[in-house]
């Protein structure tokens, strides 16, 4: 962990014992429900999400709209409302996505290298065709607080609806819901394997829980698993069938195998609230975004391993979630 990210975690400690909750001087839109409510229903504990302030932060504002390959990291963040492109290895910045961008949250990228960002400000969903920053569709019907999306190896879109508490199904480009399903608490993250086994992550008053819907959403039948979490964030698939699950009230990056009863390990460390988790196509990279220390870390897959930590000098301001331009799509 570098030194930086010790002393906000130290500053995240000094909040937390004194029982105040900072927002940033900077910030001046509404946080998402999904980052605000984190364990809150426990009796006596705070919200454990909470923005830091960023002292002496400048905000750049001089990036210019550009195109995107497949060699780069895409980045949603709340603190600029935009996205940060970023090329791969070098991590340098070098375009960004502004249009149709409205409070982004989660991303991903399908099987033909479109992109989309779940925006709850929208509230819709955004898609962007290869090498483009502007979108070429927008989602939205039914939509009330979209904060996860995914999409399966036949380009069709699901949504993750936090506060309507469901998974929503749609055809590629069009803008109506072929199925929905409520698995029963609020939906934090989507993943769609293979077969077309779609598994929605969701929390629950006292816990939280995964549900796979076998061959999709189609009448809605799921089968609950036996993996529990405390407050379940994005979730991935890797070409084993492993899910990689956030839980930010542990502040850890689960691994659940087949036939997901429970936890195996964990990855990487030094995590506060572990947000959205993707895997890049040759499953050997996993990204995270921390949404309390607004960056990404970049991890060696499976083994966990810290490769790089991307923050301010990469041009991040507050990373709700990245995604490979060869994104793990099954």
């Amino acid at each position: 962990m570098s030194a930086a990210r010790m002393a906000r975690r130290v500053l995240v400690a000094l909040i937390a014992t004194g029982g105040v909750m900072l927002l940033s001087a900077c910030e001046n839109r509404a946080l998402p429900s999904s980052t605000v409510a984190v364990s809150s229903a426990r009796s006596g504990v705070l919200p454990r999400f909470m923005r830091l302030p960023r002292f002496g932060r400048v905000v750049r504002d001089d990036r210019k709209p550009g195109s995107r390959g497949v060699n780069d990291l895409l980045v949603d963040d709340f603190g600029t409302d935009k996205v940060e492109i970023l090329k791969n290895n070098s991590w340098k910045e070098i375009a960004e996505i502004s249009d149709g961008i409205a409070g982004p949250d989660g991303n991903y990228v399908d099987a033909n290298g479109n992109f989309y960002v779940a925006n709850y400000l929208g509230p819709n969903i955004t898609e962007y065709k290869p090498k483009t920053t502007q979108p070429s569709f927008t989602y939205k019907n039914a939509m009330t607080d979209p904060v996860g999306v995914s999409a399966d190896a036949g380009g069709n879109v699901y949504e993750a609806d936090y506060n309507g508490g469901f998974v929503g199904e749609y055809a590629q480009g069009v803008d109506s819901v072929v199925a929905a399903c409520f698995p029963g608490g609020q939906v934090e993250g989507v993943a769609i394997d293979r077969s077309n086994d779609v598994f929605v992550a969701y929390n629950r008053k006292n816990d939280a829980r995964i549900i796979e819907y076998m061959g999709g959403l189609a009448g809605c039948s799921g089968k609950l698993l036996g993996a529990k979490l405390e407050y379940a964030g994005g979730l991935a698939i890797d070409k084993d069938g492993n899910l990689i699950v956030c839980d930010q009230a542990t502040s850890t990056v689960d691994v659940i195998p087949p036939p997901y009863q429970r936890v195996s390990k964990t990855l990487g460390s030094g995590f506060e609230d572990p947000f959205h988790v993707t895997l890049n196509r040759s499953n050997t990279i996993v990204f995270v975004a921390d949404v309390a220390w607004g960056d990404v870390q970049v991890l060696d897959y499976p083994s966990g391993a810290g490769v790089a930590e991307l923050g301010p000098s990469n041009g991040i301001s507050d990373a709700t979630s990245a995604v490979d331009g060869q994104n793990a799509v099954y």
